[in-house]
């Protein structure tokens, strides 16, 4: 799902579960970055400035996606993401 307006925003941050396949979904940043849930919502003022501004601190949203395979990190706090098919490196896909 593509950000393109706070409503697009507003309705990332109410649906951490893509539909359908209840997969958790990562907001990701223009830079290519993905933020888990907590930082989102935690840095969800300064996503919103960016999104009315139109320019790009670092926070500027691109949209939401389904991690399928891992691993992968919070680009803000490291938190490793739950993948939807395991972690390559480790062998568990699934």
């Amino acid at each position: 799902m593509l950000i393109n307006d706070k409503k697009d925003l507003a309705k990332a941050y109410k649906e951490p579960f893509a539909w359908p396949g209840g997969y958790p979904v990562y907001l990701l940043l223009r830079d290519g970055e993905l933020l888990c849930r907590t930082c989102f919502k935690g840095e969800y003022a300064s996503i919103v400035w960016d999104l009315d501004n139109e320019c790009n601190t670092g926070w500027a949203p691109y949209g939401m996606e389904v991690l399928f395979e891992g691993p992968e990190y919070c680009g803000h706090c490291g938190e490793k993401f739950e993948s939807a098919y395991g972690d390559i490196e480790e062998g568990e896909l699934r």
